[in-house]
């Protein structure tokens, strides 16, 4: 059984953008803090997973090539300050398309299990900034930590506010 931290892209590890400003953008800059939060649940066991919805790729607002490039640029940034992800997951399709991928739907956590290993609910968990996350988290049955300003709209019961991702750190046990 392995943990798992699940982690939302957008507004969790990187700046959050209005839609409009991710054409043509291809390079990340993770916010402050995340290299070393993401270092210190590495360090105490946790499989760290980006599960990311992008669906300007099917709206054509961002390209194939783009997204490619943005999880590159990532993954070089967390490297250069210590970190290694297990795997980068998204799902690309519209807002308006039903498909199995898209959070809150479990497809992304399902395959990053089938490709890494059994699913240990108990110790993992999904952090992000957005009530889908957190419907995530609840689908999935596994804790639920929400990031950035206080939630406004509804989330599932048993979400957590921690703020940040060095709160996160500290509640985990990290």
């Amino acid at each position: 059984m392995r943990r798992y931290a699940f982690l939302d892209r957008d507004g969790t590890l990187v700046p959050e953008y209005p839609d409009a400003a991710w054409r043509g953008r291809t390079e990340l800059l993770l916010l402050p803090g995340t290299g070393a939060a993401l270092r210190r649940l590495a360090s105490a066991g946790y499989a760290l997973v980006v599960v990311t919805n992008q669906y300007l790729i099917e709206e054509d607002r961002v390209t194939d090539d783009e997204y490619r490039r943005q999880t590159r640029s990532l993954t070089c940034a967390l490297a250069a300050e210590g970190v290694e992800l297990l795997d980068v997951l998204h799902c690309p399709h519209a807002r308006t398309v039903a498909c199995g991928c898209r959070k809150p739907a479990t497809g992304m956590v399902e395959e990053a299990v089938r490709r890494h290993g059994a699913l240990d609910r108990d110790r993992s968990f999904v952090v992000g900034d957005s009530p889908a996350d957190m419907g995530l988290a609840d689908a999935v049955g596994v804790r639920g930590f929400m990031v950035g300003s206080q939630p406004t709209s509804s989330v599932p019961k048993g979400t957590v506010w921690v703020g940040d991702l060095a709160t996160l750190v500290a509640r985990v046990g990290a």
